[in-house]
């Protein structure tokens, strides 16, 4: 088999270098966009609740949308009772709402508010105000941009003694998306240069370091071009191009190692270049084939974890171990092949270095290995112990969902999540969204379940409130709250806009925002399940949903706060 596949390149080796050439130049072009391409989200797992409760969000209400964020503003050098504050901040607002790349919806909070109505929004320190924004981009989109934007907004301002940020999930996943990235960048060009040099030990010769990148060059230029052709019609995670970066140059620096190895150890020990090349692929070649199929098929079971981001990883990484191993087993025989003796020139003597023994008894990796095999157990047991000493700190190793604390505290979006917690309490940057919808339009029949429902998430341990519609349409209607829906047109501006925030506009969604006492990540902070009564055809906790408290239009709600964005999942009631 390896014969005849030598005799094939050594007869087509013109034809399979054009069309290596070809190929690598046309999945070049292919995957030029390929960034643009790419999805901040897939976070959510198909089906799922909060996959659910999400899309039940994205229209019909005032200051959601497909994606939300809140908009937070502390002026350092005026309070709201100065007269320039609302100009200032006002400004700071608008730049986002003005902004094409978010494509506001709707606004709700401080800057849609008048009068009394913007206490719920204005901090403790009488300089930090929030609105909340329903954008018209998905969530991936928004994680991809927000990063830009954030930033922008903070170069933009920061002269003026404004801090501006954008506190969601998605800005937050958008920042960590953003810093791993360029963290992964940063690795990969310091990495670059020690493969290089390592390389150049291995094989003491700058050509044939120079031919180990063909199959890197080739693996990563292929994955990505393909990539690109499904990124358009398929959601792909950021995530992808640096995992297939990472494990592709990894993987394709070993392949080729092994095959110009064994290549260049035939040419020293004197046969021609055919023969070289016959018995690299019989021996290195089967070796490189069968470590690829292995890499790709554990992989592969990363396709079982039903989110699109691993999803992603999973394809990107499969991709470039399988052109890895195409590109080791069939472009770089043929440019083997063709260079014959000349990839063993350009000889890199190292200090201190000998001449490469062409004896096998003489190499001192033969000579470890004929000591291990006279001892194994004795060789076995010291890695054995050192192993198991490294792993023993694990069974103490605590996780925990990860919030705007893993973010650096330089972050804008990090200080926007630390003053909401400061100046509308710890639980306003973690609310539940509990979404329930009903049969037709919600109706006075519907209000004891919805009251009732409202009491018992109030009475779930780590509650510190539940925000709702009903506050203010009890305002109206003491008795029979929800029937005073009836007469929303009548309402003044700010309680018809809070209504219009917890009740979607066809009248068949209700929002009840649960605030916790403590974090997001916080052990105690998600409340146990709860079940609606029969009339409800579902209630679910929505994930990464911008929310916030409503606010009855009385002065002594004061204690109603602003609220951010969550991430978990609830459960569904039947």
């Amino acid at each position: 088999m390896a014969e005849r596949f030598a005799h094939a390149i050594r007869r087509y080796r013109w034809l399979l270098l054009a069309a290596w050439l070809v190929v690598l130049t046309g999945a070049g072009v292919a995957a030029l966009p390929l960034a643009g391409k790419l999805s901040g989200g897939g976070w959510y797992v198909s089906g799922s609740d909060s996959q659910l409760a999400a899309q039940a969000l994205r229209s019909g209400f005032t200051g959601r949308g497909e994606s939300n964020l809140v908009v937070l503003v502390h002026d350092e050098r005026h309070t709201v009772a100065d007269p320039q504050f609302a100009e200032r901040a006002g400004r700071a607002v608008n730049a986002v709402l003005d902004d094409d790349r978010l494509d506001a919806a709707s606004s709700y909070g401080w800057m849609s508010l008048t009068g009394d109505g913007r206490d719920a929004f204005v901090g403790d320190d009488r300089r930090t105000v929030v609105t909340l924004v329903g954008l018209d981009v998905d969530d991936g989109t928004a994680r991809r941009v927000l990063p830009d934007v954030q930033g922008e907004l903070a170069d933009r301002f920061a002269a003026e003694g404004l801090r501006v940020s954008l506190v969601s999930a998605a800005s937050l996943f958008g920042e960590i998306n953003a810093l791993s990235q360029s963290s992964l960048t940063e690795a990969e060009l310091i990495a670059f240069p020690l493969i290089l040099v390592i390389l150049l030990w291995l094989y003491r010769s700058v050509v044939a370091t120079a031919v180990s990148f063909v199959v890197s060059m080739t693996a990563l230029g292929l994955t990505f071009g393909l990539l690109s052709l499904l990124a358009s019609r398929f959601e792909l995670s950021i995530f992808v191009q640096n995992a297939a970066t990472m494990i592709g140059l990894g993987v394709s620096v070993d392949y080729s190692l092994i095959i110009i190895s064994r290549y260049a150890e035939e040419l020293r020990r004197g046969r021609d270049r055919f023969e070289a090349l016959v018995t690299t692929l019989r021996t290195s070649g089967e070796t490189v084939l069968f470590s690829g199929l292995i890499v790709a098929l554990s992989t592969s079971a990363l396709f079982l974890v039903p989110l699109n981001v691993i999803g992603s990883i999973a394809l990107g990484i499969v991709l470039v171990v399988a052109f890895a191993v195409l590109s080791s087993v069939l472009v770089l025989p043929v440019v083997l092949y063709l260079l014959g003796d000349r990839v063993l020139k350009g000889a890199v003597k190292l200090p201190g270095g000998r001449a490469r023994s062409l004896e096998v008894s003489e190499n001192p990796w033969y000579r470890l290995a004929m000591r291990i095999m006279r001892r194994p157990v004795l060789w076995l047991l010291p890695p054995a112990i050192a192993l198991i000493a490294l792993a023993v700190p694990g069974l103490g190793m605590s996780t925990f969902t990860p919030d705007a604390r893993v973010v650096p505290t330089s972050s804008p979006v990090r200080y926007g999540y630390d003053l909401m917690r400061e100046q509308f309490g710890t639980g306003a940057a973690s609310p539940m969204q509990v979404v329930v919808t009903v049969a037709g339009e919600l109706n006075d029949a519907h209000g004891a379940a919805l009251t009732g429902l409202a009491e018992r998430l109030r009475g779930l341990p780590h509650v510190e409130r539940v925000d709702s519609p009903l506050d203010v349409l009890r305002a109206v209607d003491p008795a029979r709250p929800v029937a005073a829906l009836a007469g929303l047109d009548r309402m003044p501006a700010d309680a018809r806009q809070t209504v219009e925030h917890f009740v979607s506009a066809d009248r068949d969604t209700v929002v009840l925002e649960v605030i916790p006492d403590g974090d997001a990540a916080s052990p105690g902070s998600s409340p146990s399940t709860t079940r609606c009564g029969p009339r409800w055809r579902s209630c679910r906790r929505t994930a990464c949903a911008a929310s916030s408290a409503g606010r009855p239009p009385r002065a002594s709600t004061r204690t109603r706060r602003s609220a951010t964005s969550c991430r978990t999942s609830w459960a569904s009631c039947s």
